[in-house]
């Protein structure tokens, strides 16, 4: 069964387990405003289409709802916690699975992804999933492997053991070490399955992108660093 709290994980809890669930993250009012503007981005002639998913890179150029989730301090806290102070914020992005859509590789995320040789015992980086539609078996809910976030190597095609679905509602906030193997579910239902998609990295981890230039997304000294556009 997936462990949840309504709250942040402990430093402690999370680099034993990998992964957290945090409950109600935010509430109906703050996710439903944040899923009437996806819908109309990944709408737009700016998201990338695949037959399987629909995706859209740096939300924080797309309006102050996603400049104000990636300064909700709550994150904030939660890197400090788990990452150490000046995390940087790698990936901040819209992730619709189409119905019908095929299930996902197993992969880990940046980077660890990028890696010819493994950094063992470190955290460096987190992936979080915050779903907008919700997570269910039947919509291709994110799978992973409990624990793998210390395997540090691809499991087989069909892993041993049993992946974990993420099932969660809408506002729920999935944190995974991404270190963890995890992969899109199979969406079997009629409908799109969407989810925002944040990752951050250690401060002194390379980042993925160059930084992006000055705007409205780094009007506060902590957005400029979060976006490697300022160093601490």
């Amino acid at each position: 069964m997936l462990e949840a709290t309504t709250a942040a994980p402990s430093a402690a809890h999370f680099h034993r387990n990998g992964y957290h669930l945090w409950r109600g993250f935010l509430d109906a009012d703050h996710v439903a405003g944040l899923r009437t503007r996806a819908d109309e981005l990944l709408a737009a002639d700016g998201a990338l289409h695949t037959p399987e998913s629909v995706r859209l890179f740096e939300l924080f150029r797309h309006g102050a709802p996603f400049v104000d989730l990636m300064n909700d301090q709550r994150l904030a806290d939660l890197t400090d916690t788990l990452l150490g102070p000046h995390a940087l914020m790698n990936d901040l992005s819209l992730n619709r699975v189409n119905p019908g859509a095929k299930p996902d590789r197993w992969h880990i995320d940046y980077p660890y992804n990028t890696m010819t040789h493994i950094v063992e015992g470190s955290l460096l980086a987190l992936q979080c999933v915050l779903p907008l539609t919700p997570f269910t078996e039947e919509s291709g809910a994110t799978e992973f492997m409990p624990g793998s976030h210390q395997r540090y190597k691809q499991p087989p095609l069909t892993p041993g053991g049993t992946p974990l679905p993420a099932i969660a509602d809408p506002g729920d906030l999935l944190i995974l070490a991404s270190s963890t193997w995890h992969r899109a579910g199979v969406n079997r239902t009629a409908l799109p399955r969407t989810a925002i998609l944040l990752s951050f990295t250690e401060a002194w981890v390379r980042p993925m992108a160059e930084a992006p230039e000055a705007g409205p997304w780094s009007e506060t000294r902590a957005a400029r660093v979060r976006l490697g556009i300022e160093r601490s």
